[in-house]
């Protein structure tokens, strides 16, 4: 049987043991943190470029917000422009990158406010999250889409309209399903800051459709 006495002498050996390892006089969160923070540098090379860029998202979020929904959106037309057409149209690349970039900033916002107009993570709140973002974020962004797009490339409001009324509604509605299945697990699992790169990171498969939709068919 050990002692009382024999055990504090093994507790202060231990201590003095991390005092000889790290300088100092320490205790077993130190001596954790410490422990956590040598593996991470030794096991996960990527550890600190991720902790710089949550630590970017926390202090300029509509900055990165931007970066973020610009990059995947020029991405994603990028990508089917080098598919399907032999050369790229830069204009359409520039088009989808100002898209993106500002509504990047727009869905922080909104999913901030929807996540504080319905807290929680039960399925009865997911389902209205879910309902709401169908039909006010969806919509704004087809409409966004399908009117910027040949506004700029044609400078004509009727022709935008035009574009806007033919393909807005199948896109919508094509769009409901696929969204329902990712949002689901974005409003369960995810914390508010992180919406938005989730969003758009599933929105690069999503911007490829509608950039092939807008301009194959």
């Amino acid at each position: 049987e050990v002692s009382t006495q024999s055990t504090g002498e093994m507790i202060n050996s231990v201590f003095r043991l991390c005092t000889r390892r790290f300088g100092r006089p320490c205790n077993w969160r130190n001596f954790s943190n410490k422990a956590q923070k040598s593996l991470d540098c030794k096991l996960y090379p990527w550890g600190a470029a991720l902790k710089s860029f949550e630590n970017a998202l926390d202090r300029r979020p509509v900055i990165m917000n931007a970066f973020i929904g610009g990059f995947f959106m020029c991405a994603g037309d990028l990508l089917q422009q080098i598919y399907f057409n032999d050369f790229v149209k830069w204009r359409e690349v520039v088009t989808f990158t100002t898209i993106g970039v500002l509504c990047g900033p727009l869905a922080m916002v909104w999913y901030r406010n929807l996540d504080r107009w319905l807290p929680g993570t039960r399925n009865g709140t997911i389902l209205k999250k879910l309902i709401l973002d169908e039909i006010v974020w969806g919509p704004f962004f087809a409409a966004t889409v399908f009117y910027l797009l040949p506004l700029v490339e044609t400078r004509n409001h009727q022709v935008a309209l035009a574009e806007l009324k033919q393909k807005f509604f199948p896109a919508w509605l094509g769009s409901a399903g696929f969204w329902f299945v990712f949002q689901s697990i974005n409003f369960k699992f995810l914390p508010t800051q992180y919406r938005v790169v989730y969003l758009m990171a599933v929105s690069f498969v999503f911007d490829t459709v509608i950039a092939i939709y807008r301009y194959q068919y």
